[in-house]
């Protein structure tokens, strides 16, 4: 597949013609965070192109060199896996250093200035690192996308902000996120198994 298909592909499938200043629709947040049908259809037309990624470094060059591209690669790496391969180590494992390379890439280029608040939303969600300098920067650019977004996305854009804060309180005191600890093999602590029985997390 040719990576402009690819592109157009993943960004007409994940934004559904969304246009920046137009409202959020159910469809899309169902299309973001709903599993079921959207893991289907990942694992359908997806699969293959993240297998070829994972073995040949098929397309990583050759996208992540403008802000377009550099997003929807960066959903592909990041968000795919987590619906083709959910609840396995390989999202964690085999493409979250991947879709990290990506968006440092992309921030240091400065290409999220380029995007909209909706479409940055998902170049910074990459920073699903336990690095804490990951997490800070993740913390601070969903801060400025709140900050800056416009007034029909403040909803949106502080929830997720408030979701990166949740990330790095967890990386702050455990240097790692102990829901994964079973999926990656990792044996938990005690703090961290009490920290389990209680916490109220979504995503990984």
């Amino acid at each position: 597949m040719l990576a402009s298909q690819l592109h157009r592909n993943i960004y007409s499938f994940w934004f559904k013609g969304f246009k920046n200043g137009a409202p959020l629709t159910q469809d899309l947040t169902k299309t973001w965070f709903g599993g079921g049908e959207v893991d289907n259809y990942c694992r359908a037309n997806y699969a293959a192109v993240l297998e070829d990624i994972r073995e040949n470094r098929s397309y990583i060059e050759e996208m992540k060199q403008s802000p377009e591209y550099a997003l929807t690669l960066t959903i592909l790496l990041d968000q795919f896996p987590r619906n083709i391969y959910r609840k396995t180590a390989i999202p964690f494992r085999d493409f979250d250093p991947l879709a990290l390379q990506v968006a440092h890439y992309a921030i240091n280029y400065k290409f999220d200035e380029k995007l909209n608040a909706i479409e940055r939303l998902f170049l910074y969600m990459a920073k699903h690192s336990e690095s804490n300098s990951d997490q800070e920067s993740s913390v601070e650019k969903f801060k400025w996308n709140h900050e800056t977004a416009l007034p029909l996305y403040a909803q949106m854009t502080k929830s997720f902000y408030e979701y990166a804060k949740s990330h790095k309180s967890i990386i702050d005191q455990f240097g790692r996120f102990p829901h994964r600890n079973n999926i990656l093999g990792r044996e938990s602590s005690i703090e961290e198994i009490e920290f389990l029985k209680t916490a109220d997390f979504f995503g990984q």
